[in-house]
């Protein structure tokens, strides 16, 4: 089953149960945003759907470390506030702990 996407484009559904090998950051933040809306609130669904915008959302989230979390922030240091930054990095751990407790995929590894 196919669907459009907002370029106009189809393509097929993502199955939302079940997990994939190596999902990217993106692909989780979509997957975690269509699913929990409305348990997540408004907030929290734009901020994370802002950083999909960055580089770290095309990375597979087994290769997601602490160094590289570090280099995000420091991208968003030179376009928003501190306080920005610091509102990012909290919505992105608090769904890092979410994922890491409902067994599905972990951005907590370090190398």
């Amino acid at each position: 089953m196919a669907r459009k996407t907002r370029d106009g484009t189809r393509e097929a559904r993502r199955p939302r149960t079940g997990k994939i090998p190596d999902p990217t950051l993106a692909w989780v933040i979509d997957r975690y945003t269509e699913e929990s809306v409305k348990d997540i609130g408004r907030t929290k669904t734009q901020v994370l759907r802002a950083i999909k915008r960055y580089d770290i959302a095309n990375r597979p989230c087994s290769t997601i470390t602490s160094a590289d979390i570090i280099v995000f922030a420091n991208q968003l240091v030179s376009k928003v506030t501190p306080q920005t930054v610091g509102n990012y990095l909290s919505h992105l751990a608090q769904y890092s702990r979410s994922l890491d407790q409902r067994g599905d995929i972990s951005l907590t590894r370090t190398r």
